[in-house]
C-alpha cells in the first residue's frame, strides 16, 4: 500500500508536473524575439555655450541620469504605448493566441493591465559610467520587434526636442522680461544723470577740473613771476614808488583769484568742482553698469533666440536596432532543469513530511 502511495506521490508530485512542463515549454511557451539599440543623450548647447552667464537665467545642463530617468518615464507611459498600439495593434496581440495561455491577458483588458504588458516587454538600461542607453524591445515577430524599436527610437527623440523646446521657450520668456528690465534701470539711470547735469550746468566734471588746475598753474606761474619782479624793483626804489604799489596790487590780486580758484575746486561749499565730480562720477557708474548688465542680457537673449530653433540635444545612436534571426527568450534547458530542481525538492519535502506524520501515527 506505501509502496502504490509513494508511486502516486511520484506520479502526481513530480513526473506529470515535469512533463507537462517539458510540453509547455518546447511547444507552447511563445517564443520572444529581441530588437536592441545603444545610444546617448547628446548635448549640443554645452559646447557652444555663452560666455555670459546670468545665474537663474542661463539653461542648467542636466546630467544624463536626469535625461535618462526623463526619457525611461516617457517611453513607459501610456502616451506611448497607445501611438504603438494604433499602429502596431498591440492590445489585440497581448489576448491572441500569439502568446502562450500563462503570458496572455485573458479577462481583464484594461489599461493598466495592456500598460503592464507592454512594460515587460520594453527594456532601458542606463550605464552610469558610460552614460549609454541601452533600449530592448520583445516581440513574437522578429519584424516587428525591429520596427517598433525603430519607431521608439524615433518618439524618444521628437519628445526629447519638444521638452528642450518648451524649456527653452520659458527661458527666453523670462530672458525677454529681463531685457526690458535692464533696459528700463539703464535709461533711468541715464535721466538721472542728465538730470544732475543739467542742474549744476555741467557736462563732465574732469574737464572742468583740468581747465581749473591749468588756470592755477597759470596763475601761480604769473604770481611767481610778478614777485620776482618786485622783489627786484624793491631793490632800486622804496616802497613809495608807484611802479611797486602797481605790481603789490597785482600779486594782490593774483593771490586772491588763486586761493578763490582752489576753494572753487576743493573748498567747503557744496557747490565744488570735486564734490561734483564725485556725485558725477557715481552716478555715470551706475549707468556704466547698467550698460554692461543690459549688455549681457541682450547677448543672452540672442543666444537663447537661436537655441529655441535648433535642438539643443538630440539622441546619438550608437548600436542601430537590427532584425532578430533567433529567439532570446525563453531558454529552454535552462527553464527544464529548473523545473526539475524545483519538482524534486517539493516531491522531496511532501515525502518527508509524509513519513514523519506516519512514525507518528505508529
Amino acid at each position: 500500500m506505501i509502496k502504490i502511495f509513494k508511486n502516486r506521490l511520484f506520479v502526481y508530485i513530480f513526473f506529470i508536473p515535469f512533463m507537462i512542463s517539458i510540453v509547455y515549454t518546447y511547444t507552447m511557451q511563445s517564443e520572444l524575439y529581441k530588437s536592441s539599440s545603444s545610444l546617448v543623450i547628446k548635448d549640443l548647447s554645452s559646447s557652444a555655450s555663452p560666455a555670459v552667464d546670468l545665474g537663474i537665467f542661463s539653461k542648467s545642463v542636466s546630467t544624463s541620469s536626469q535625461d535618462f530617468s526623463i526619457m525611461e518615464k516617457y517611453l513607459r507611459s501610456y502616451e506611448v504605448y497607445n501611438k504603438i498600439d494604433k499602429k502596431y495593434n498591440l492590445s489585440s496581440y497581448y489576448q491572441s493566441d500569439k502568446i502562450d495561455i500563462l503570458n496572455r491577458i485573458i479577462i481583464d483588458t484594461n489599461s493598466i493591465k495592456l500598460l503592464e504588458k507592454y512594460n515587460k516587454n520594453i527594456e532601458i538600461v542606463f550605464d552610469e559610467v558610460s552614460s549609454i542607453i541601452n533600449i530592448s524591445f520583445y516581440h513574437t515577430n522578429p519584424k516587428i520587434a525591429y520596427d517598433i524599436m525603430k519607431d521608439i527610437l524615433g518618439i524618444a527623440e521628437e519628445q526629447l526636442n519638444i521638452l528642450n523646446k518648451t524649456n527653452s521657450q520659458k527661458i527666453l520668456s523670462n530672458i525677454t522680461l529681463r531685457v526690458k528690465e535692464t533696459k528700463n534701470d539703464l535709461y533711468k539711470s541715464i535721466s538721472i544723470l542728465e538730470k544732475y547735469q543739467n542742474k549744476n550746468n555741467l557736462i563732465d566734471p574732469q574737464i572742468q577740473i583740468e581747465q581749473k588746475n591749468t588756470l592755477i598753474s597759470s596763475l601761480q606761474s604769473t604770481l611767481i613771476q610778478k614777485q620776482v619782479e618786485y622783489t627786484s624793483l624793491l631793490n632800486y626804489t622804496g616802497k613809495n614808488n608807484l611802479e611797486v604799489k602797481q605790481l603789490e596790487s597785482h600779486i594782490s590780486i593774483l593771490k586772491d583769484t588763486i586761493k578763490n580758484e582752489k576753494s572753487s575746486l576743493s573748498g567747503d561749499s557744496k557747490e565744488t568742482i570735486n564734490k561734483l565730480f564725485f556725485e558725477f562720477e557715481k552716478l555715470k557708474s551706475q549707468v556704466d553698469f547698467n550698460k554692461e548688465i543690459y549688455k549681457q542680457t541682450l547677448a543672452q537673449y540672442e543666444s537663447m533666440k537661436v537655441e529655441t530653433t535648433q535642438n539643443s540635444k538630440t539622441l546619438q545612436i550608437i548600436v542601430n536596432p537590427k532584425l532578430s534571426d533567433a529567439y532570446i527568450s525563453p531558454d529552454k534547458l535552462k527553464n527544464i532543469i529548473t523545473y526539475l530542481i524545483l519538482l524534486l525538492v517539493l516531491f522531496a519535502t511532501i515525502y518527508l513530511l509524509k513519513l514523519i506524520i506516519k512514525d507518528h501515527q505508529d
